[in-house]
């Protein structure tokens, strides 16, 4: 909440030096009265700004991908190195989930030709399973210390889910027919809350649930670009790219639990550099005047996060230690398809 609080005081700060920048009148230059009438009769420059519309709103439903996980091993059937693989990071398959978006526009903010936007969108429907493995020689999951059983046969499955969040505040301003600038606040949210090992021994005997989670709070700055590089009719195609440095405040919390025997557990903390990057090609139809179809195909990557997979091998829940490994990197891609309206 208080990096919230922060964030929103700049954002009002900001708003409040171009309000007056915008509207500043020297009252003890006699002139100053004469050059607001004058600019008000003979116009300051941005009357092609003013007769655009007033604000644009787009919302829709987002359908994207992202990468499988980087290759680690995560369980063996031995507590030294080379024993053989029972389950590797790579083989969470996570296809697609669904997801929406929504983007509003006010357009020349205190009669400037500064376009103030808030835009949003959200993911959650990431859920991949590994293929579940029978070990006669038993099982041991990789941590800095390994925790396994290998006197017993052991059956291993498992499973993984991640969410993306992105919020973004950002000042446009168009500086040509078909090129608007921007410069902006993000917080982006990656949180993996679900990579779950469950370790049966015996089968029957003891089930044990290793439960990894890591999470990622991203604040930045971005810059971008949102370009028309087609019209014809009522068809309008663009492209758009935004790129930005971030503090990460991520973390990762492992939790193993035995219907026969004590409980582990480790959590960590740090904060990183990281880079998130956004391209997309979109494309507008115009139905009305006032209504249009939009769709897009986009790209989003992140790169400097802790990933659930990568926090096995540098947690040690026997001794209640960990470090956090926030070297992971995820991209994501897919469409989004929905109406925007102008008025």
């Amino acid at each position: 909440m208080n990096k919230s609080l922060r964030i929103g005081f700049v954002l009002l700060s900001l708003g409040a030096v171009l309000h007056s920048r915008a509207f500043a009148v020297d009252l003890t230059d006699p002139a100053a009265g004469d050059k607001v009438a004058q600019e008000t009769k003979c116009g300051d420059g941005l009357e092609e700004y003013r007769n655009g519309p007033g604000w644009t709103f787009r919302a829709g439903g987002l359908i994207m991908t992202r990468t499988q996980p980087d290759d680690a091993v995560l369980v063996t059937n031995s507590f030294s190195p080379g024993g053989a693989e029972l389950l590797n990071a790579s083989e969470f398959d996570f296809g697609f989930a669904g997801g929406f978006e929504i983007d509003a526009i006010r357009h020349n903010v205190f009669g400037t030709s500064w376009d103030p936007e808030f835009r949003l969108f959200s993911l959650d429907g990431w859920n991949a399973q590994s293929d579940s493995v029978s070990s006669p020689s038993g099982a041991v999951v990789q941590y800095v210390i390994p925790i396994g059983n290998l006197q017993f046969t052991n059956n291993i499955a498992a499973s993984l889910a991640s969410e993306l969040q992105s919020v973004e505040v950002n000042l446009r301003r168009q500086t040509r027919d078909w090129l608007t600038l921007l410069a902006g606040f993000r917080y982006v949210q990656l949180n993996e809350r679900g990579l779950a090992i469950l370790q049966d021994v015996g089968p029957g005997l003891n089930l044990a649930t290793h439960a990894i989670d890591a999470d990622n709070h991203l604040w930045g700055c971005q810059l971008g670009a949102d370009a028309t590089v087609f019209e014809f009719g009522r068809l309008q195609l663009g492209a758009i790219g935004k790129a930005g440095i971030y503090s990460n405040d991520c973390g990762n919390r492992v939790a193993v639990t035995q219907t026969e025997g004590p409980g582990f557990g480790s959590n960590s903390r740090d904060d990183h550099v990281a880079f998130v990057g956004e391209l997309g090609a979109t494309g507008n139809y115009a139905i009305t005047e006032r209504w249009s179809a939009r769709a897009a195909y986009q790209l989003f990557w992140v790169d400097g996060v802790a990933l659930a997979s990568d926090q096995v091998a540098v947690s040690d829940p026997a001794n209640g230690s960990a470090t956090v490994d926030s070297s992971g990197t995820a991209f994501y891609h897919g469409v989004f398809a929905g109406l925007e309206y102008s008025r």
